[in-house]
């Protein structure tokens, strides 16, 4: 299936035009290079991604969030309001507090260098390390030096399908169907989120997909 402008304006409502332009082509190459091309695979793929980019529209971590923000996010981080009052609408001290330490963040300010980025959110140092393994990448392109490349479509697209495909997450759609679905999709986004953050947008994005690619 060709990854077109239209059919991502049917996947995604709130969509910009000249965001599709952008993103089409990148995301057709993605999920030809990662295997991403059953009809289970890429609605699996395309209901996360248009959750993790605001359908498609935006490529790096909302960070500026507000006491409720907070605590539903990140209830195990931020257990009190007075605790959470203290990081409100500062992203950077937020990311830092929330990604510092773990996963290759080892140094003072690496959870606000390696916050969410790319098509499926890439976070932490070790993950955008990973990314410089992805093939065929242009001399010099190095995502733990430059993470800020994973904010352009040239990037965001293959490193989602990259990381999709090296993380198994392809054998997990395939699993999807029958009366249980919503459990074998649930396991989907745990792999990719670690959680089940936005799961009910994600639900709903999935279940738009199987109506537009078929």
């Amino acid at each position: 299936m060709k990854i077109t402008s239209d059919l991502l304006r049917s996947l995604y409502k709130f969509s910009l035009e000249s965001v599709r332009i952008l993103a089409a082509p990148n995301l057709d190459i993605a999920v030809n290079t990662y295997d991403i091309t059953t009809l289970n695979r890429l609605r699996a793929f395309f209901s996360i991604i248009g959750h993790e980019t605001g359908h498609l529209n935006v490529l790096v971590e909302y960070l500026n969030y507000s006491v409720v923000g907070l605590m539903k996010t990140w209830p195990s981080r931020f257990k009190t309001p007075a605790f959470a009052q203290e990081y409100v609408r500062q992203p950077e001290k937020i990311a830092n507090y929330v990604y510092g330490g773990r996963y290759g963040n080892t140094d003072p300010g690496d959870g606000w260098k390696y916050k969410g980025r790319g098509a499926i959110q890439t976070t932490f140092k070790d993950n955008y390390r990973a990314l410089n393994k992805m093939e065929n990448l242009p001399p010099g392109v190095d995502f733990v030096d430059t993470p800020e490349l994973l904010e352009t479509w040239d990037y965001a697209a293959i490193s989602a399908g990259y990381f999709w495909k090296t993380n198994g997450v392809n054998q997990l759609a395939d699993r999807l169907g029958g009366p249980d679905e919503y459990e074998r999709f649930k396991a989907v986004v745990k792999r990719v989120n670690g959680g089940y953050i936005g799961l009910a947008e994600r639900w709903e994005l999935y279940i738009i997909a199987k109506k537009v690619i078929k």
